[in-house]
């Protein structure tokens, strides 16, 4: 048996949200995951005793904490949550009513009281804020403005902190006075997250690693046509060019604005998205940057020997558990580990609805479990590497019951596993050579998020040619101008073009990009292209389309005519939900559902027939939230399929499974009666928990259709 070196990352990333035309920050994302996740993952990670890791600060995100805790960024949510509520004007409102339900519904609104009979009232699948407007008194709005901000905080904070402790305790009927407090505490709490990481990282607790200043994919910055090496078909942008000085400028800033807030020089870097190519190595060890991380699969593509990973095991650990490097052609070294990522994904997407401590106890066996086969020599260096803000608000609790026992179990025995700061277990270990370093991404190896789709070519075609009419000009390399240009170049902006990633955010991104390449051609005296004031995504995505009329279905798990389910409504599986939650394909295609006047229908699609022995152990949950709380399950897999009560295993309805699964629900099962409304979600669950829902936010809200109903229509 081996020890093994457990090197755990937390990636802590939000994108420059200030708009060039206001100075001021466009969302409220750096703001509110600062007062939950920044600061509880240091304070966790404090508390924990004998854990070490490591965090990864991207610069972008540090520069707005500091810009907050000075006094000097105000997000539109915070100028109107702040007013008074006398004070608010009718659009005010409206943005309150809009905007103010933009958390984690069942894990942050619905739990608590108030905040779950405010969203009722708004129900914004159902209602526009125009509609929900005359529900609202202000004792109200003055109630949403504070749990808005009072469910972000992190659950020690409820606990630890005075002012949040008690208005927590509160609940409601907040006054003015109350809101002032909490806003007046939560820009102190701003103020504390660096300091606090700055001591941990003193103390020898952390380590703090960097990103490129603005996070950008830099390989495409380096030499674009990298997307070749995993997509060799792909058409690049017209007019492309190697950005390479700026890739130098983005990594050189980073490593210099640590080591002004933190007072060294990092070792390691996270790469955005961990994105490598030989070039970036080359680019990375010149500057003095001591090794760097990406994915299992950059790393399987480098070696050119599959690592035989099958439903999470591992066929060659004695590959990806272990340190390398890579010499570069100037003779420059960089060490490199790569991320298991089936381990990183059961923290990230699967554990979210496990017992906290079972799932603590699972990960910390299978980690367990690597040293205990270990016969290959040196000890097993078994890196993971997440986000740390995305995850938790998919956990009960924000996952605080999960991280204090994962921390716990994994730091009390270090006969079987040592928690290691990266830079400690990656210099202590002995290096295999690696000869190459493939480009890639940690998603599915390649570059398609960010150089794949259309949208993707055109926003890169805006930014090379505002890059060549820079230089033109003979505009300085320190210009306002080039650092606008620099911005645009940061990943976040090609996450949400393209077919594959949609969230209620879209325009505003697609916005905030075209106002900084406006705002580079601006500052350097140029005229911007009249071709920036369109979108650069030409059609906007949805999650779901409506059902257009009352469906006649017969249940055999098979489509058995294409009329058959026509007038159905779709939820797309990968809803509008949290940047990394796309990353992952779930076995949930897509739902289809419908009605007619006895029942409630509902299809699965699944990426495998849902009668399949692949499928075995895992089944379907409908949970309807109105007006009763209930939920139906039907397993899936060989076998009988039918559709039970959960709660008292009674049989409901009619359940058929074969290629789909399809379920007809009485409406009388669900509490609903003709004329009324009815909501309800769908979760795919394994052996551990739900691993999947549709929609991945919110819920689906169904009109039940009457007899004298001639046109009747729901909304997701």
């Amino acid at each position: 048996m081996a020890v093994v070196r457990l090197v755990l990352i937390w990636h802590q990333h939000q994108p420059i949200y200030t708009d060039p035309a206001t100075g001021q920050p466009a969302m409220p994302w750096v703001r509110l995951h600062a007062i939950k996740d920044y600061w509880g993952m240091a304070r966790v990670l404090e508390r924990s005793g004998a854990m070490r890791a490591t965090i990864n600060l991207v610069p972008s995100l540090l520069d707005q904490l500091e810009a907050y805790a000075e006094g000097r960024a105000a997000d539109r949510e915070l100028v109107v949550g702040s007013k008074r509520t006398d004070e608010l004007t009718e659009p005010e409102i409206l943005f309150l009513l809009n905007r103010f339900f933009a958390a984690q519904w069942d894990n942050m609104i619905r739990p608590h009281e108030r905040y779950r009979e405010l969203l009722e009232m708004r129900a914004p699948w159902r209602r526009t804020a125009e509609e929900a407007r005359r529900l609202f008194r202000p004792a109200d709005l003055r109630d949403l403005a504070v749990l808005y901000d009072l469910v972000w905080f992190h659950p020690y904070l409820r606990q630890e902190d005075e002012v949040v402790r008690e208005l927590w305790r509160k609940g409601s009927r907040f006054s003015e006075e109350d809101r002032a407090a909490l806003h007046a505490r939560e820009r102190e709490i701003l103020a504390q997250v660096i300091p606090l990481h700055a001591k941990l990282a003193r103390e020898g607790r952390l380590e703090l690693i960097t990103s490129p200043q603005y996070h950008p994919i830099l390989p495409l910055l380096v030499d674009f046509s990298c997307v070749h090496e995993a997509m060799p078909e792909t058409p690049l942008p017209m007019g492309w060019r190697r950005l390479d000085d700026d890739a130098r400028i983005q990594v050189a800033r980073a490593i210099s604005g640590h080591e002004r807030r933190f007072g060294s020089r990092p070792r390691g870097m996270w790469p955005s998205e961990g994105s490598v190519s030989e070039g970036v190595c080359a680019l990375l060890a010149e500057l003095g940057v001591e090794w760097a991380a990406s994915d299992e699969e950059v790393l399987e593509r480098s070696l050119g020997v599959p690592l035989a990973r099958s439903q999470g095991s591992l066929g060659r650990p004695d590959l990806l558990y272990r340190v390398y490097e890579r010499t570069t052609s100037a003779g420059k070294p960089l060490r490199l580990v790569f991320r298991d990522h089936h381990l990183s994904d059961l923290i990230g997407f699967h554990y979210r609805s496990w017992d906290g401590r079972t799932a603590a106890a699972d990960l910390v066996a299978r980690i367990r479990e690597i040293g205990r086969n270990w016969t290959y020599g040196a000890e097993p260096v078994v890196t993971i590497i997440l986000d740390g803000e995305n995850a938790w608000e998919h956990y009960p609790n924000q996952g605080i019951e999960f991280l204090e026992a994962f921390y716990r179990y994994a730091s009390e025995d270090p006969s079987a596993i040592r928690p290691m700061k990266a830079s400690d277990a990656i210099s202590a270990a002995r290096p295999a050579p690696l000869g190459r370093v493939f480009a890639g991404s940690w998603i599915d190896h390649n570059f398609a998020i960010w150089a794949g789709h259309e949208e993707d070519r055109l926003a890169w075609e805006r930014v090379f040619q505002c890059r060549s009419a820079l230089d033109a000009k003979g505009v300085p390399a320190d210009s306002p101008a080039r650092e606008e240009l620099r911005i645009a170049e940061g990943s976040d902006w090609y996450w949400w073009f393209g077919d594959d990633h949609s969230s209620a955010d879209d325009a505003a991104f697609d916005r905030l990009f075209r106002a900084h390449v406006k705002a580079a051609y601006a500052k350097a005296g140029l005229t911007p292209p009249l071709e920036l004031e369109a979108p650069v995504a030409r059609e906007r995505r949805t999650s779901y389309t409506e059902p257009r009329g009352l469906l006649a279905v017969r249940l055999d798990g098979r489509v058995t005519d294409y009329f058959e389910w026509a007038q159905a409504g779709k939820v797309r599986a990968g809803g509008q939900t949290s940047t990394m939650e796309f990353a992952l394909e779930g076995a949930l295609r897509q739902l289809l559902y419908g009605a007619d006047l006895a029942n409630l229908y509902i299809r699965a699609d699944f990426r495998t027939p849902a009668r399949s022995e692949a499928m075995t152990g895992s089944s379907l949950r409908v949970v309807v939230v109105r007006p009763v709380e209930e939920t139906f399950v039907a397993a899936l897999g060989p076998g009988e399929t039918r559709l039970v009560r959960e709660r008292t295993g009674e049989p409901i309805g009619e359940a058929a499974s074969d290629k789909v699964l399809e379920l007809a629900i009485p409406w009388g099962a669900l509490g609903a009666s003709a004329g009324g409304e009815a909501e309800f979600f769908v979760q795919r669950v394994d052996r551990g928990g739900a691993v999947e829902r549709a929609p991945r936010e919110g819920v689906v809200s169904v009109h039940v259709p009457s007899k004298e109903d001639a046109d009747w229509d729901w909304s997701v």
